[in-house]
């Protein structure tokens, strides 16, 4: 049974609203301790970091209008005008300082209690005109870019430092990744269908013209539950949105039908290895989420183009780019009768997210992966990357630690082989010695929670992945 959340509470009791959304995201307590590590390794770089900040929100004019707004105490400026504000400034000295007092206060306080929640709360309002000047009011996609970049800041630091092992490295990003997750989702006042359905029949009349096709008689939003990962420490959730049967699906159906046989699929091939060589793989954390929808469409677009899939068809690759933006950028759901949006990257469980995502890799692949990209040494599936590599476990560690130097959210975690030994999907791969030649051994692998339990049939997954249980 769903456990109960009282919505009026969540907007008048900070404490209660806090405990449900770190619920939610698994943001415990362990988390503030490792965030509380941080400290000794971000402090001495903290106004360096600051400055950082600053210049980045000083290199857009929809940024930086907001330090053009006077401070209370400093009447000596003058409001709305641009002479004489520079980063060196007394009133951005200030800002930067209370910047800086806020992220020491994020890494070394042992206790969120209420007053350090009325804190954050209070950081939070005196960027709207419910608790700072009337005439500042920051749109929240600005807050949620400065989070990310600070987010990017603390996550090259923290590779860059050798004393930290790898697996403490992957818990402090963890636990920057579920701090930054309280920011993951955009509440929206009002319900968006009515809107997302005007754009859809615009969008059809506009390109169908006499064709009949309906792709706009489903009113409903997508719902999301949270899938508990049993396998995985503390048992983090899997959000997931119900896409199916709702008011972009048909959208997103029309358009898989017509990308769906330009993705590269996995294909078992008989590998054989040197003695020198060694067998590694490559975790992408987070991938949909971090996937960008823009870049995406691009080079799903790129790859029409090249296959041809568009020659024979009524509607132009310009038709098939508007449809993916609707269908993938209207990323809305419902939860506890609110609304919200997923402000980056794929929805888990749209329709059109599982191709996406395998067409964006396939290309980073080829962009970024040219140590490892060797025909027959490498398979690909979704965010599982297998490799047959020369290079030893330090070797690996270091060539992971330059693909998340790459810019960009994506970022990587890497498993070696142990006693000629990995596991990669749902199987166990074992290097054997067969006529003088070593070769993969292939069997099946089951985690320490399997429930042995098949997919009921009557469930709303694809055909497909029915099929497939049968066939297995």
């Amino acid at each position: 049974m769903a456990e109960h959340i009282d919505r009026a509470r969540l907007n008048i009791d900070l404490s209660y609203r806090f405990k449900y959304v770190s619920k939610f995201i698994d943001f415990k307590q362990e988390d503030i301790k490792i965030l509380n590590t941080l400290e000794p390794i971000i402090n001495p770089i903290l106004p360096t970091l600051v400055e950082t900040v600053y210049k980045k929100l000083y290199s857009f004019d929809i940024t930086k209008q907001y330090f053009l707004m006077r401070n209370d105490g400093f009447e000596v400026f003058a409001p709305n005008k641009e002479t004489g504000l520079t980063l060196d400034s007394v009133q951005i000295d200030y800002r930067k300082d209370m910047l800086s007092v806020f992220l020491r206060r994020i890494l070394t306080q042992s206790d969120w209690n209420d007053s350090f929640l009325q804190y954050l709360s209070r950081v939070g309002e005196i960027h709207t005109n419910k608790g700072g000047a009337s005439s500042i009011s920051v749109d929240y996609i600005h807050i949620n870019a400065l989070i990310c970049t600070l987010e990017n800041t603390f996550i090259d630091t923290i590779w860059a430092v050798e004393s930290i092992d790898w697996g403490k490295k992957r818990e402090i990003l963890h636990a920057l990744k579920k701090l930054n997750d309280l920011n993951a989702y955009e509440q929206i006042e009002k319900d968006p269908t009515t809107i997302i359905k005007t754009e859809i029949n615009k969008k059809i009349t506009k390109m169908l013209n006499q064709n009949t096709y309906y792709l706009t008689s489903i009113d409903d939003l997508p719902k999301i539950c949270g899938q508990p990962k049993l396998h995985k420490i503390d048992i983090p959730m899997r959000i997931v949105t119900f896409s199916r049967d709702t008011i972009t699906s048909p959208i997103s159906q029309f358009i898989f039908r017509i990308i769906k046989r330009i993705k590269n699929n996995i294909k078992r091939r008989d590998a054989k290895l040197n003695q020198d060589e060694h067998l590694a793989s490559l975790d992408i954390q987070d991938l949909y989420a971090n996937i960008p929808v823009s870049k995406a469409i691009d080079i799903t677009l790129k790859r029409l183009d090249e296959s041809k899939k568009l020659d024979n068809l009524l509607f132009t690759k310009t038709d098939v780019k508007e449809l993916l933006i609707l269908a993938l950028k209207n990323s809305y759901f419902q939860f506890n009768g609110k609304f919200y949006k997923q402000k980056t990257g794929l929805l888990m469980g749209n329709t059109l997210s599982p191709i996406l995502a395998d067409i964006y890799m396939d290309e980073y692949q080829k962009q970024h992966l040219h140590e490892v990209n060797i025909p027959n040494k490498i398979w690909q599936y979704v965010d599982d990357i297998l490799i047959i590599t020369k290079m030893n476990k330090p070797q690996l560690d270091k060539y992971v630690y330059g693909l998340n130097k790459i810019r960009g959210t994506n970022k990587f975690s890497s498993e070696f082989e142990q006693n000629d030994q990995i596991n990669y999907l749902d199987t166990m791969l074992t290097k054997t010695i067969i006529n003088n030649e070593i070769i993969l051994k292939i069997r099946w692998f089951r985690k320490d929670t399997p429930a042995d339990r098949l997919l009921n049939y009557e469930s709303s997954h694809g055909k497909s992945i029915k099929n497939n249980i049968v066939e297995i």
